[in-house]
């Protein structure tokens, strides 16, 4: 497994659609492709707003830590993916998560997608991750 995907690699379509902000970024790019990855899921106004000034920032760099290797990791781990996400398949990430991590709790939270994850059914995620950390 390569170690820059963890669990799953972007889908080459979801890449493909995101090019365009990512090359010459915009707030009406931003928001075509917060609103294609969203789909149906209309996050919040305010959220949205943010997500597409942030592509605007002049001078902005993307910051990322190293990627843990998944069967290094000793303590207990929550993995949650959007059942709808167009990055990634949630199916087959969950699975391969299931099976590397060695103290791994993998959900896929209904309705949600990518970017909509935390805002898409709160009450679900909310009592997943109190669940964990209780």
């Amino acid at each position: 497994m390569d170690p820059t995907q963890v669990f799953a690699g972007f889908r080459l379509h979801y890449l493909l659609r995101a090019l365009p902000t990512l090359i010459l970024p915009s707030e009406t790019r931003a928001r075509a492709f917060l609103a294609w990855e969203t789909q149906d899921t209309h996050p919040d106004e305010t959220w949205q707003r943010l997500y597409t000034l942030a592509t605007t920032i002049p001078g902005r760099k993307l910051l990322t830590g190293t990627r843990p290797r998944p069967t290094s990791l000793a303590m207990p781990v929550l993995v949650l993916l959007a059942e709808h996400s167009r990055a990634h398949n949630a199916v087959k990430a969950a699975a391969r998560a299931s099976r590397t991590l060695p103290r791994g709790e993998v959900a896929v939270l209904p309705k949600a997608t990518h970017h909509s994850l935390p805002l898409t059914e709160p009450k679900p995620l909310n009592d997943r991750l109190l669940a964990f950390l209780n």
